[in-house]
């Protein structure tokens, strides 16, 4: 088998075609056109292309690939030649562009980078976008696994056996026990994206196993929980970023604007964010930054306003739903993510929460233990498995869509 060159090694081979592009004289909005992806993502292939050749700036990395002739198609440099293996992976395809996360990228790929890393976890509440980071953040690494890369669905499995059928199935091998898989994988350079994980928390011993018991495997599990592992390295997501104010100068510039736009633009060509800047803002407000909530909300520009959608919104959680065949029940409306968390939640902690919806933005975990009783272990719980967050001054809150969830559920409560 032929070995990659120095030059394939040092650079990925998105970070190839961006370079190529850059040699060609594209800009970086038309990298992005051409790649389908964001232009932050654009600038952040460069700084990484930038910093593995050792140069500072456009011009230099241009200088440097025409020195080395790398891209010349007869006549390459001594040593570097264009890679040839096709990568193996059975990452899904996604028909819209990737928005925002690129601090999470730039981090969680330095982790899978680290050698002493081999389990990460994205933890998050439903309709953050653990899924759709964790399929790019596995597409952006698919040369660094020789072995391969598979995306391993779990939403329907109930069983560890379940679990090991489905990386089975996706990775196309005829095996019908754990430790045949075991022995399989146990040499391989492979990366291995566990999704939807949360309700498997009884079988997280395999997890553990596939770390343990093999050398070079690597995982991503999404989960709305930690796994609670020791060998565990876990990224707790939010949402994204949204105008603190009407006034901003770019609000383009916020991811959670971006996404709404990019996606009215798939339902409503015409659509403009200067003619609809106000409510866009209110939107992206008022949606607390929550991807799956801004995607639901566009899809319904086909038949309404934004201040239409922003009225619906604020009366009706139940509004925020898609009739699109192919989106997975679990994401078809915003209820249906909450049922979803709901149902994880012991009794106990179900009624917690529901006390802790009549605080409105932050509050403190003393008032917050005194509203509720819980002890600050039952808290610490709730932070865990993405009911609650802690913002920079240590207040917790919860999000504003989830809060009114949750009141729903006080006032039954209260007509017990």
């Amino acid at each position: 088998m032929k070995q990659k060159t120095a030059y394939e090694k040092l650079l990925t081979t998105r970070e190839l075609e961006v370079l190529r592009m850059m040699v060609d004289g594209l800009s970086n909005p038309q990298i992005a056109a051409q790649l389908v992806i964001e232009v932050g993502t654009v600038r952040w292939y460069t700084k990484q292309i930038y910093s593995k050749l050792g140069v500072h700036s456009r011009t230099q990395a241009i200088l440097y690939a025409q020195k080395l002739a790398i891209f010349e198609e007869n006549t390459p440099a001594a040593g570097i030649e264009p890679p040839t293996a096709q990568a193996i992976h059975t990452l899904p395809e996604y028909a819209t562009s990737f928005v925002g996360r690129d601090e999470e990228m730039r981090v969680i790929v330095e982790a899978i980078h680290d050698p002493n890393i081999r389990l990460i976890t994205l933890a998050g509440a439903g309709g953050v976008g653990k899924t759709r980071l964790s399929i790019e953040l596995a597409r952006y690494v698919v040369d660094d696994f020789p072995d391969g890369v598979f995306f391993v669905p779990l939403a329907s499995a109930q069983s560890d056996w379940d679990i090991v059928s489905a990386i089975v199935n996706q990775m196309n091998v005829r095996l019908t026990t754990f430790e045949q898989l075991i022995t399989y994988i146990q040499q391989q350079r492979a990366l291995l994206v566990l999704d939807n994980f949360e309700h498997l928390a009884n079988s997280v011993g395999i997890i553990n196993d596939l770390i343990e018991q093999t050398r070079h495997l690597q995982l991503i599990v999404t989960s709305r929980s930690s796994l609670n592992l020791q060998k565990e390295w876990v990224r707790y997501l939010e949402s994204i970023a949204v105008p603190e104010s009407p006034n901003v100068d770019r609000p383009e510039d916020f991811a959670a604007v971006d996404l709404f736009v990019k996606r009215a633009h798939l339902v409503q060509g015409s659509f403009s964010l200067e003619e609809n800047r106000a409510s866009v803002i209110r939107l992206s407000q008022l949606l607390g930054g929550l991807p799956l909530a801004i995607e639901l909300a566009a899809t319904w520009l086909k038949t309404l306003s934004c201040d239409e959608i922003i009225t619906e919104i604020e009366h009706d959680l139940d509004f925020l739903s898609t009739q699109h065949a192919d989106v997975a029940d679990r994401h078809s409306s915003l209820r249906a993510v909450f049922n979803h968390s709901w149902q994880m939640l012991s009794v106990r902690e179900q009624r917690i929460v529901s006390k802790l919806a009549v605080f409105r933005g932050g509050f403190g975990r003393k008032v917050a233990q005194q509203v509720t009783g819980a002890t600050l272990r039952e808290l610490a719980n709730l932070v865990d498995k993405s009911i609650l967050h802690r913002d920079g001054d240590g207040l917790l809150f919860m999000h504003e869509l989830m809060r009114q969830y949750a009141e729903e559920h006080l006032v039954t409560y209260f007509q017990q």
